[in-house]
């Protein structure tokens, strides 16, 4: 956890080629997940509450299976978000919300939700405009600081949408430089690949704003067994009860000091 690296962004460069090339140990995630997965089960345990578990640019909800896997298995009760593969399209924003909305009369409690990458910026969006259905927020490698600044997601994004990223909706840009009305908990790597590490951080601080940096590529962000401990432990707080994360208490789970 290092909140002070906030206050560092100057100048920010898109990862470096090599970190991106290093993308490709995430083939092993689901190995490492599998391996840990008896360790896993000593994580925090929720109270049930729904879960709302978002993919990122071109993945679906396949790519988060294993998350909702291991958050079923810790007590929670993890949801797909049903919109198939997630193309950066804005009306998503609209459907996302409704779902959050949904679960919320369903299960008769507030709503937490995980967005990855692209997922989490949807996540943090959409937090501004219904906080009264979410009870937290949770983002792994989102760079909601930064959508239009250097990235090697920009392009792949200008390559899927077939136009030029600048085109995002200038309010939704601004919407996501604001401190969510939810406790909010930013999960980032200085290993990152695709986004740069700076613009995924909350650079105000404040009673329930945290950035906790990991040992994680980006695209193995959501297989990473440190980042799973992470999120059952922030998503198992007590509504009103929140606290910072302390990651002396979770050997041999890893975290940067």
């Amino acid at each position: 956890m290092k909140d002070e690296d906030a206050e560092k962004i100057v100048e920010v460069k898109a990862p470096s080629l090599w970190l991106l090339m290093l993308e490709s140990r995430a083939v092993f995630g689901l190995t490492g997940f599998i391996l840990s997965y008896p360790l896993l089960k000593f994580a925090a345990e929720g109270d049930g509450h729904p879960v709302l578990v978002l993919p990122g640019l071109m993945t679906s909800d396949f790519s988060t299976g294993p998350l909702r896997f291991f958050l079923k298995g810790q007590n929670f009760s993890p949801h797909r978000w049903r919109l198939g593969t997630n193309l950066g399209n804005p009306k998503d924003l609209i459907k996302v919300k409704e779902r959050v909305i949904e679960l919320h009369e369903r299960y008769k409690k507030k709503v937490s939700i995980v967005g990855w990458s692209l997922g989490g910026v949807y996540a943090r969006a959409i937090s501004h405009e219904i906080p009264e259905h979410i009870r937290m927020v949770v983002t792994l490698g989102s760079p909601y600081k930064g959508l239009l600044q250097p990235s090697h997601a920009k392009w792949f994004y200008d390559l899927v949408k077939g136009k030029d990223a600048d085109r995002i909706d200038p309010h939704l840009i601004e919407k996501l430089k604001c401190v969510p009305p939810v406790p909010f908990t930013s999960i980032y790597s200085k290993y990152d690949g695709v986004v740069s590490w700076q613009y995924c951080m909350e650079e105000e601080k404040g009673d329930n704003i945290e950035n906790i940096e990991v040992y994680a590529s980006h695209f193995g962000m959501a297989l990473n067994p440190s980042v799973m401990v992470c999120v059952a432990d922030r998503l198992a707080q007590k509504e009103g009860d929140w606290k910072p994360f302390e990651s002396s208490g979770f050997l041999p789970f890893v975290y940067p000091i």
